[in-house]
């Protein structure tokens, strides 16, 4: 699998990539949005990991981004629970379809984009259009399709960008202060590249919105519904093939 159908989340920048930071199964507050008591006390110099701690400890959350990498314009839409996660992304013309439930990923999309991800085999057109019109479990123990797994598992989005978000972003300075979807917030920015994170002003520092540096696309993402109730749905088993079982 061509490694752009991830360019979506490993483009956002360095600040966007604090989102990724921390495992789950901390105390969560049961709620859809920040607590309204107390004031996060985020020190900037140690933003990442409070960032990273308080949206790893969310059980459910809805993250919308977009930009461009290359001028090639992309975006992102997908919802995360502790069942799993399902949604889409795009790029350029090419969308993709995810549902991930339980230890199961499925994908669906074009059939141009499956020609593209098998490769050069002989009959590469017919086996791309028998996988077209369904939902395809991919094997995501194989390196082709396991980053997939950070678009449908919160856990794996959550973990999979803790160690460059670490390393690549910061230091940061507090900016002022705003509201996301009607919620207070802080606004910090990168010294490094100028992106702006904007945080939850009351309760755990929730990561709410970024906008991303100009120097890696423009766009940005915005997180919402933390801890809303997720589950996603299995697509209808008359609807589902493997891939193995038909690309050999």
């Amino acid at each position: 699998m061509a490694r752009t159908w991830f360019a979506p989340l490993v483009v956002v920048t360095a600040a966007a990539l604090i989102v990724t930071g921390c495992t789950s199964g901390k105390k969560h507050q049961d709620s859809t949005s920040p607590a309204s008591g107390g004031t996060s006390a985020v020190d900037p110099n140690n933003l990442v990991a409070q960032v990273f701690a308080a949206v790893g400890a969310a059980q459910s959350f809805h993250v919308v981004g977009s930009g461009k990498d290359q001028n090639m314009p992309y975006s992102l839409d997908v919802r995360f629970g502790n069942g799993g996660g399902s949604g889409y992304f795009t790029q350029g013309s090419a969308r993709f379809d995810l549902i991930g439930h339980g230890a199961d990923t499925y994908v669906k999309t074009a059939a141009a984009n499956w020609r593209a991800t098998i490769g050069k085999k002989p009959d590469v057109a017919a086996l791309a259009a028998r996988l077209a019109p369904h939902w395809v479990r991919v094997p995501t123990d194989q390196q082709a399709f396991g980053q997939l797994l950070d678009y449908v598992s919160k856990d794996h989005f959550v973990q999979s960008y803790q160690q460059s978000a670490a390393a690549g972003s910061g230091p940061f300075r507090k900016d002022g202060e705003t509201t996301v979807n009607a919620i207070p917030a802080t606004i910090y920015e990168d010294t490094k590249d100028n992106s702006k994170i904007y945080i939850a002003a009351s309760g755990p520092p929730l990561l709410l919105k970024v906008d991303s540096a100009a120097s890696d696309g423009g766009g940005g993402l915005t997180i919402t519904d933390y801890n809303k109730p997720f589950s996603p749905a299995q697509p209808p088993s008359s609807d589902i093939v493997d891939y193995t079982s038909i690309v050999k």
